[in-house]
């Protein structure tokens, strides 16, 4: 997914700020995810680049900052992801939510980069205000996506109460098996994390049979 850091292009000129500020975000990524919360740095992205820390700090004015622009990337990427899904979807809501979860636990969300990335950014949080905060306006986010596909599914099983806590636990849920596939894969592999989460569907509405 990232690349080392070229001062100058293949056609010998310099990069744009834009996709210099692109460049170190990807570096950022990498870093969190190979050093993990406690090693990684403004200096250790830097060195894993081959580039200066002050042209680091040139684009970001902090450490902070660069953790805090490269998790709204990521977010902002997943939601392109999940609004060009919106955008597709088909006639059959069981096949528009089998969809959805298969995005959700794509190899793309749960490359060792993204995923590692992830665990750092939610240990690096409890002591980052902003970046907790913008933690939190994403879940939000997350749960009014994962909504409509849910609602849509369980109201053509016939269950149109509690859809708010029902999505709100079935979130949480997709979180905790994402989570333990990218810590654990061995143990939770992709195909059993897709088979729990429809066991808990199928729990909430017994009448059908995935």
């Amino acid at each position: 997914m990232t690349q080392k850091v070229a001062t100058e292009t293949q056609a010998g000129r310099r990069l744009s700020p834009e996709r210099r500020r692109h460049e170190i975000i990807q570096g950022t990524i990498k870093a969190l995810a190979d050093h993990g919360p406690q090693k990684c740095s403004l200096r250790q992205v830097a060195r894993d680049m081959g580039i200066a820390p002050s042209l680091l700090t040139y684009f970001f004015n902090s450490w902070a900052e660069l953790l805090l622009e490269t998790y709204r990337w990521l977010a902002d990427m997943t939601e392109k992801d999940y609004s060009d899904l919106a955008g597709r979807l088909g006639p059959d809501p069981k096949q528009n939510l089998q969809d959805y979860l298969d995005l959700y636990f794509s190899d793309k969300w749960t490359s060792d980069d993204i995923a590692g990335a992830y665990i750092s950014f939610w240990a690096l949080s409890r002591g980052e205000v902003d970046l907790k905060t913008e933690m939190l306006a994403f879940s939000e986010k997350e749960r009014a996506r994962t909504r409509p596909f849910l609602e849509a599914y369980l109201t053509s099983r016939g269950i149109t109460e509690n859809i708010d806590a029902l999505n709100e636990a079935f979130c949480v849920m997709l979180s905790g098996i994402w989570y333990e596939n990218a810590v654990n894969p061995l143990a939770m592999p992709r195909e059993k994390g897709l088979k729990n989460a429809w066991t808990f569907l199928n729990a909430v509405a017994p009448a059908d049979t995935c």
